[in-house]
């Protein structure tokens, strides 16, 4: 099943923010993570709101259910906290440490726009090379976001340059 590494890289990402608002955004941040080279293990396919890892998403219920994290529903959405003992704790995870301020930017941003950001990285992983052809892809994958791509483009070219 899963090692203790992978459940202290989740914990220790939602120790770097305190607050995780969303299920999406949380499974983007962490395939977005991944794919600047942090060593996530869980395995993502295409869903409905783009990269989409039910790994995850089991590991962070199991979280939920040990009483690791508190989960909140805020309308239709979920919020994430880690309990008020391993808050105080610090993050053991070097690469968590090290990426710290791109999670927190990552945090602040639209969960829309980090869906749009990992649908991007998800093209180009199965080989979408330009923004011509990932935009087309996009306009047929998401088009209710048409008018959040140049601005996710720009997001996905910062986080590219950090």
């Amino acid at each position: 099943m899963n090692s203790n590494e992978d459940f202290e890289k989740i914990i220790d990402l939602l120790k770097c923010v305190g607050v995780i608002k969303g299920r999406t955004k949380f499974q983007k941040m962490v395939y977005i993570l991944q794919n600047q080279g942090v060593s996530f293990s869980e395995k993502f396919k295409y869903h409905y709101y783009g990269p989409y890892s039910s790994e995850l998403q089991l590991e962070i219920d199991e979280l939920v259910d040990r009483g690791i994290f508190k989960e909140k529903e805020e309308g239709p959405s979920s919020i994430y906290e880690l309990n008020s003992e391993v808050s105080d704790s610090k993050i053991t995870d070097r690469e968590i440490k090290q990426n710290g301020n791109l999670i927190k930017f990552l945090v602040e941003q639209d969960y829309q726009e980090l869906e749009l950001v990992a649908t991007i990285y998800y093209l180009q992983n199965i080989g979408y090379t330009n923004w011509n052809m990932i935009r087309g892809k996009l306009n047929i994958l998401k088009p209710h976001l048409s008018s959040k791509f140049e601005k996710s483009y720009k997001l996905f070219m910062e986080i590219n340059n950090n």
